[in-house]
């Protein structure tokens, strides 16, 4: 939700690159998406062919309300941990992001490789 969020209506195929995973796999969670509310699907305004995934803002308040317990638990567990500690788990988190975020690249390159031979 948080990447439809920053980018705005895309398509599935669009989502799936961004997110490491199969269409098959982005539809079926779309699906569900849409079935609770939170995503609809629209035909592409320039490109009728296609099909774009568009964010549900009206569900943004009941996203926020499920998440802000969650901001005061985590507020709540930070305030156990001084500066430097916080710093060392802001940069294990920023590295770990960046190692998911590389493996992700990797699986779709070794995945785009595979299918070409």
């Amino acid at each position: 939700m948080d990447l439809l969020r920053e980018t705005g209506p895309i398509t599935a195929g669009e989502l799936a690159n961004k997110v490491g995973l199969t269409t098959g796999s982005v539809t079926s969670l779309v699906d569900r998406l849409e079935k609770v509310g939170y995503v609809r699907r629209e035909r592409h305004p320039e490109d009728r062919r296609k099909v774009i995934i568009v964010p549900q803002y009206e569900q943004k308040v009941e996203v926020q309300e499920v998440f802000s317990d969650l901001n005061k638990n985590l507020l709540g567990l930070s305030s156990n941990y001084n500066e430097q500690e916080l710093e060392t788990i802001k940069s294990f988190l920023g590295g770990f992001t960046e190692l998911l975020e590389t493996q992700i690249q990797n699986s779709k390159e070794e995945k785009e490789v595979k299918n070409e031979t």
